[in-house]
């Protein structure tokens, strides 16, 4: 056999190898009971840009790690994450400029949902207490309380708003006896009443 003709062999036997492990990692991937253990999944587009990310975090000022799930942009900036931890689950949602926009916790103090502007400050704040109190509140530009909107365990809703201190200053309910209005001239002052 000559040189040429053995050289086309050998490289024939590889690409008959090659195709044999093919098939044998096709097959192996294709067993629906199959199990794969990692510490973390990348998904990277055709860029190879990561643009999903499934795997175990170690979050901002804490020390355990926790397992998410993490959505990326084209640019590889975080615009989706949801995870689990000690508390509950949470789902965070991010603007372009990498400041979060909508965050989402279900834990053990009832499910919460924060509303943040393009500086980072929680402007609304809705919640709902382990005793099924809805609450709704709103902050000003400085992250001040300013008014807020609750349903007592009574069922009676009521109206509070905030002077720039975050102090109540009027409060607008309707109670078993009627409407009230409640207002205060200072922090420090009685509540004065209206019916």
């Amino acid at each position: 056999m000559s040189p040429e003709l053995q050289a086309i062999a050998r490289r024939l036997e590889e690409i008959e190898k090659q195709v044999a492990h093919l098939a044998a990692i096709v097959t192996e991937h294709s067993d629906p009971d199959r199990t794969v253990t990692a510490q973390s999944f990348v998904v990277r587009d055709e860029h190879g840009k990561r643009r999903a990310e499934l795997g175990m975090v170690i979050p901002v000022d804490q020390t355990e790690p926790r397992p998410w799930l993490g959505l990326f942009d084209a640019n590889g900036r975080l615009r989706a994450g949801v995870g689990v931890d000690a508390e509950g689950a949470w789902l965070e949602l991010y603007g372009a400029k990498d400041q979060p926009f909508v965050e989402v916790n279900a834990g053990q103090e009832g499910p919460t949902i924060r509303l943040f502007d393009s500086t980072k400050k929680a402007r609304l704040v809705v919640t709902v207490s382990p005793s099924g109190e809805p609450s709704l509140l709103m902050h000003d530009a400085n992250g001040k309380l300013r008014v807020g909107l609750e349903i007592a365990s009574t069922g009676e809703p009521s109206l509070i708003m905030y002077d720039g201190n975050a102090e109540p200053r009027l409060d607008l309910s309707v109670e078993n006896r009627g409407p009230q209005l409640r207002f205060r001239d200072d922090d420090k002052g009685p509540w004065s009443s209206q019916v």
